[in-house]
């Protein structure tokens, strides 16, 4: 039970406040004693995004601060940040794992591991935040949002954020580095936002002040970005037109930072996804950047109520995008230029004539003022070929067998070699996803696998014989002490084999 824990500031993290603690305290730099204190535990892992062990920490400063461990987790953490796009189910285990003391697979459920939308490398700050805090608070300290992936810029003063020399996920996972360490700020750069990114950034302001936990399962994001499509005249029958979110989300963040998000050569797997049938969750950027760009004037609590609701005909404020009157002179001459462009080029597809100079602008032209006449005039889809071939499995078999058998004599007899799990040593081997996919058709490389594929216990054993051989050569006693401490092995985790072999060990002693 604490006697004294800060107050937290606004928008700050938890890992900022525990730091500010510790030097409250003078214990910045006895790290484990700042995790015993907080967490009761010597070995809890200092966490900036997404900590574990909060029901412990708020028992903990409950004399101090009666605090729950959902405002925990709504105000503190970057939570709010992943939890409303996570599938439902697995958005509750997040939350559970938070409040225990295991949250080693909180990073991996929230999809941040697999991302192509990386987090920041360092813990970052804004030098006109740092001067603000110090003149209000009196010292400095770690704002929640400036540590967001995909975000670059302090929303509230328009300036690009600056790298620390912090990393977000430091080697030393037991420190908790303060933010009075950052050296005095070096001057802003100020950002110029354009509407799109500013919605963005409100959308996610929201977020980060929004104390509901809700998510929601596949089937209701389907429902939602369907009916979405469909409202906003992006929906021919049952077909979704990706070509134009594609190109409406280009000229929404044309010249800002969110434009890296959409692949510039026409392949957008992700925003073509996310209008199908859900199958995955999506990046919480992916999300808002559609939904700031279709939806500019909804917020997030009545997007999420909507979601909730999961009908297609409750989607509120949602208007038809603009679309100018034009004269028939005007559509007459561009219906012509679609014609000559198609006898120009011998009636290519679709694709091709758009990606001519012209081709872009006019199809969208005419998507815009004279979509039924566009809909009647495209190219027949020209069909596609498909090489088909078959797969000499058994010539593909041997060659696997062949290449499994050259990396195992090259890597068996190496001290620092990884263990050779089946899943290490198919990816050893030239084309492994397929090898992989069809490993039921390649008996040979099955059964190769089977016989020499290494179990956790052979290579604890592997790894005790590197240290009884290191042992042996310096002349040190062999103790069964030094054989966990070196092999890297806990206690409860030692099985009868392994007892057997550190004691046949002990019992040779020092070879002379």
């Amino acid at each position: 039970m604490l006697g004294y824990f800060p107050v937290p500031y606004p928008d700050e993290l938890l890992y900022s406040a525990i730091a500010r603690y510790s030097v409250h305290t003078g214990l910045s730099d006895n790290h484990k004693a700042v995790s015993r204190d907080i967490f009761s535990d010597g070995s809890a892992v200092a966490v900036p995004d997404l900590p574990s062990h909060l029901d412990v920490f708020a028992d903990n400063v409950r004399s101090v601060w009666p605090v729950s461990t959902h405002e925990i987790i709504s105000t503190l953490t970057l939570a709010p940040f992943y939890i409303p796009f996570l599938e439902a189910e697995k958005a509750k285990l997040v939350i559970k794992s938070m409040k225990s003391i295991c949250g080693d697979d909180i990073h991996t459920r929230c999809g941040i591991a697999a991302s192509s939308i990386r987090q920041p490398k360092y813990l970052r700050y804004c030098p006109q935040c740092l001067e603000q805090q110090e003149s209000v608070y009196g010292e400095r300290y770690w704002r929640r949002t400036h540590q967001l992936p995909g975000i670059e810029i302090c929303t509230e003063h328009q300036c690009r954020l600056i790298n620390s020399i912090h990393y977000l996920h430091p080697k030393n996972k037991h420190e908790y580095a303060p933010a009075i360490s950052i050296a005095d700020p070096i001057s802003s750069e100020q950002v110029e936002c354009k509407k799109a990114e500013l919605r963005v950034y409100v959308l996610i302001e929201e977020l980060m002040l929004s104390d509901n936990h809700r998510a929601f399962n596949f089937f209701q994001w389907t429902q939602f970005y369907q009916s979405l499509a469909s409202q906003l005249g992006l929906k021919t029958g049952e077909r979704v037109d990706h070509s134009e979110i594609y190109n409406l989300l280009k000229v929404a963040y044309s010249g800002t930072y969110f434009y890296r998000f959409i692949d510039l050569n026409g392949h957008h797997e992700w925003l073509t996804s996310l209008f199908r049938k859900h199958r995955k969750s999506f990046h919480p950027i992916h999300h808002l950047m559609v939904l700031a760009a279709l939806l500019p004037r909804d917020r997030t609590k009545d997007i999420f109520e909507t979601i909730g609701n999961n009908s297609p005909n409750t989607i509120k404020q949602i208007k038809p995008l603009p679309v100018d009157s034009k004269s028939s002179l005007d559509i007459r001459k561009k219906r012509l230029e679609w014609l000559l462009l198609h006898r120009k080029h011998r009636y290519p597809g679709v694709k091709t004539i758009r990606a001519l100079p012209l081709g872009g602008s006019l199809y969208t032209w005419l998507y815009r003022h004279d979509r039924n006449w566009l809909m009647t005039s495209l190219p027949r889809q020209k069909s596609k070929t498909m090489g088909h071939y078959t797969v000499d499995y058994e010539k593909w078999d041997l060659a696997v067998v062949s290449e499994l058998k050259r990396y195992l004599q090259k890597t068996i007899k190496s001290p620092e070699r990884k263990r050779l799990s089946q899943n290490h040593l198919l990816r050893q081997v030239m084309r492994s996803n397929s090898v992989i996919k069809h490993l039921k058709d390649l008996p040979k490389t099955k059964a190769w696998l089977r016989q020499h594929e290494e179990s956790v216990e052979d290579f604890q054993i592997h790894r005790l014989s590197l240290v009884k051989k290191k042992l042996t050569l310096k002349g040190i006693p062999i103790k069964r002490w030094r054989l966990l401490r070196e092999g890297c092995i806990r206690k409860e985790l030692i099985t009868p084999k392994l007892e057997h072999y550190i004691l046949m060990a002990e019992r040779e002693g020092v070879v002379r």
